[in-house]
């Protein structure tokens, strides 16, 4: 703790006022004295409190920081650190929240893990940077990332991390929030997410297995490209029940979507399935089923392989289109711009209404491709 400087008054208004030297962080509005690092700062702060940090701290200020306490971390200003690459940066818990202030940006790389969100705890307003770490972010208990209302109250990117690029658990939350991951290492995912109001880029496999979790999707969009490598033959593996509603949006690029559980995609839905020389919405494996009401499926670029279809291989499995759903290919192939059921393994392909654009051929595997209501 280091006096600031012998004239400092205590603000009296929001936003903090950024003291005269770089490099600081304080407590509240009181200028009179200020932290070296951000641990010391959570020593001497009580529940409720605003913790501020300025411009020019250093990293050390920000490495194995532990805010533990039910307090606001507050970037004021630009902050640009740099970890060695072992260290872990800051872990929120108890109740603890960061945000930055408009237009300000942390910017953390060189870190095991540049941020632990814990019990309670939750990143909140602002923009950040988390490229260049193993691990981004990870959410732990029932951590969030959540913004105060639209999708870019909170805006976070993961580019070039050297691991997963992130984590999270079945009790995790992204809410108002724009999310975007690049994992340059190994980075499978096998726990339910749940988005609200957001929208999530993402590189990686995400196979929540053993029908523990899917996906919920709610004024949301999540977009995955597939894992490299040819052991990936999936862009994603949906084994638990899955919800996609209120206009979200799930996008496959790469190739195809295994499903295995339940999906109902409703209220003016979409799912995306691109690039994919392996097929495309895949309902395979019993229990399998997607119903789709009032939403649409869609598909384009696609090769070799039928843009959807039940029970391939294992079944039975299902898929329904109800009310004004739409189906849209791109119409040039008979067979990777189609669809069908294999009523060998008991599924189904019941069309009860709505728009299909497939490029739909009578001579052409009759039984497999025609639906029925």
């Amino acid at each position: 703790m280091v006096p600031l400087n012998q004239g400092a008054q205590v603000a009296d208004a929001s936003p903090a006022r950024v003291p005269a030297r770089s490099g600081a962080i304080w407590i509240n509005e009181d200028l009179s004295q200020y932290y070296l690092t951000l641990n010391e700062a959570v020593a001497a702060a009580k529940d409720g409190d605003v913790i501020h940090v300025n411009g020019g701290v250093t990293a050390d200020a920000l490495t194995n920081a532990n805010v533990n306490k039910k307090v606001t971390v507050d970037i004021t200003e630009n902050v640009t650190v740099a970890g060695d690459g072992k260290v872990r940066g800051v872990t929120l818990s108890g109740g603890a929240k960061i945000q930055t202030k408009k237009p300000a940006k942390l910017t953390m790389s060189g870190f095991s893990t540049a941020l632990v969100v814990g019990n309670d705890s939750k990143i909140t307003d602002g923009s950040y940077v988390l490229g260049g770490n193993a691990v981004g972010f990870a959410l732990t208990g029932t951590g969030q990332i959540a913004g105060s209302s639209a999708r870019d109250s909170v805006v976070i990117t993961v580019d070039s991390s050297t691991g997963a690029g992130f984590s999270y658990t079945m009790d995790s939350k992204f809410i108002n929030s724009t999310v975007s991951v690049n994992a340059g290492g190994q980075s499978e995912h096998y726990t339910r997410l749940t988005m609200e109001n957001s929208s999530k880029g993402a590189w990686y496999y995400f196979d929540p297995a053993g029908g523990k979790g899917g996906i919920s999707l709610d004024h949301s969009d999540f977009y995955v490209y597939k894992a490299p490598g040819s052991a990936y033959r999936n862009v994603m593996a949906l084994f638990g029940n899955s919800e996609i509603k209120n206009g979200s949006t799930l996008t496959a690029d790469g190739h195809r979507i295994t499903l295995s559980g339940k999906m109902h995609v409703s209220s003016g839905s979409k799912v995306v399935i691109k690039n994919s020389s392996g097929g495309g919405l895949n309902i395979n494996y019993a229990p399998g089923e997607a119903i789709f009401e009032d939403s649409t499926l869609e598909t384009t670029n696609m090769n070799y392989v039928p843009s959807y279809g039940t029970g391939q291989s294992n079944g039975p499995c299902y898929l329904t289109f109800k009310g004004s759903s739409v189906v849209n290919t791109d119409n040039k192939d008979k067979t990777a711009d189609n669809c069908g059921a294999n009523r060998g393994t008991k599924s189904t392909y019941v069309v009860l209404g709505g728009s299909y654009l497939v490029k739909y051929d009578p001579t052409f595997n009759h039984d497999v491709t025609t639906p029925t209501n």
